[in-house]
């Protein structure tokens, strides 16, 4: 697929959910996201060889109409700043 326009959309969400939420589902005719300030949530906890309780996944919001994009970053305490989301 060849673009004639690429639309971009920055927004500093300030780690609201709900508005990360809003643009994702409404904004269709961007074709690439940079958010900064994103909301990282617990999202369940898996088995573990290492601990009983298991690990904790945190992420990012997904939506199947976005490609998510993010350096992961290796220390517990910090998560990426800026993500991507492209439109597919």
């Amino acid at each position: 697929m060849i673009l004639k326009n690429l639309y971009l959309f920055l927004q500093n969400v300030c780690k609201n959910r709900i508005l990360t939420n809003i643009i994702l589902e409404n904004e269709k005719e961007f074709n690439i996201f940079f958010i900064q300030e994103l909301p990282w949530f617990f999202i369940q906890t898996i088995p573990s060889s290492i601990s009983e309780e298991g690990d904790k996944v945190i992420s990012v919001p997904n939506y199947p109409d976005w490609l998510t994009f993010f350096k992961q970053l290796y220390n517990d305490n910090k998560h990426s700043r800026v993500l991507m989301y492209i439109n597919v």
